[in-house]
């Protein structure tokens, strides 16, 4: 089998330019499984909240933003969520 220069300067370029959009590519699709993660970890944290204010008589609606809030602010993104409710 023969190849030529021109044939494995192709390639090579190929190669180069598929490296720069995977690193392209990368960094926000890491930035947004992360921020999806904490919004699972902050729905599952108001999930279980939910279940013990049952017997002490509060409640948190949960949605995907109030789920963003809590996964990326935590407790304190909790605590801000119930003074706004006691507010509003």
């Amino acid at each position: 089998m023969y190849f030529d220069t021109i044939t494995i300067l192709t390639y090579v370029l190929g190669l180069f330019i598929l490296l720069l959009l995977c690193r392209l590519f990368i960094r926000p699709l890491r930035w947004v499984l992360g921020l999806a993660c904490n919004a699972v970890l902050g729905g599952a944290a108001m999930f279980i909240l939910n279940y013990l204010g049952t017997f002490l008589h509060f409640h948190f609606a949960i949605n995907p933003f109030t789920a963003l809030i809590t996964g990326i602010l935590g407790i304190p993104g909790l605590i801000m969520q119930y003074i706004l409710q006691l507010i509003l």
